[in-house]
């Protein structure tokens, strides 16, 4: 158990590094304190970190790091052709990606969308007529970004179409799933209505 409790520790040290920059000493002295005031918590004797096991630490803190940093690297922001900043934009799309994105986002801001209404919206709307694949990778990006949530979406159309008119439950979840939500989606979007 004790040993346990001290990977668990040793782990979620670990992990807290990898968003600092140490080198193998200060890694070393910021274990051991931890290790100090871990014994007086858990009356449990830590071993010390030796200067290897330092060094080991310090490689997989850097890697972490690296890794994390490529990550960042691939998501930027952009700025879309009406000059609308894109918060997240990947780096090597395509100028009709960022603004079909910037589209995609505004639209979801107001009315309530299934991700087919939403494509549709991208590619047939007077305004913006993207191109299809430009709008398809809009929306898989914002869903890839956990940006939409498409029983949110459900609830927000459902919630406008009883501002407008009434509805019962399974006529709404009809009106629903006729506007691309998924079943399951449209049950959501009703009892989120109060249906």
């Amino acid at each position: 158990m004790k040993r346990n409790i001290f990977a668990a520790v040793l782990v979620t040290l670990t992990l807290s590094l990898a968003a600092c920059s140490f080198d193998a000493e200060g890694a070393k002295d910021v274990l051991n304190t931890s290790k100090d005031e871990f014994k007086d918590v858990l009356n449990v004797d830590m071993p010390t970190i030796k200067p290897e096991d330092a060094e080991k630490i310090k490689d997989a803190v850097n890697t972490s790091k690296d890794t994390l940093t490529d990550v960042a690297g691939k998501i930027s922001s952009a700025v879309s052709s009406s000059g609308e900043k894109v918060e997240a934009a990947p780096e090597d799309a395509s100028q009709g990606q960022i603004d079909a994105i910037a589209a995609a986002k505004k639209y979801l801001e107001g009315a309530g969308f299934s991700k087919q209404a939403l494509i549709d919206k991208l590619t047939e709307e007077i305004a913006d007529k993207f191109k299809a694949e430009d709008a398809k990778f809009a929306v898989s990006f914002l869903e890839s970004i956990s940006f939409v949530d498409w029983k949110e979406q459900a609830a927000k159309a459902a919630k406008q179409y009883l501002s407008g008119s009434s509805f019962t439950k399974e006529a709404l979840i009809e009106k629903l799933t006729s506007e691309g939500f998924s079943s399951e989606e449209a049950e959501y979007g009703a009892s989120q209505a109060g249906l």
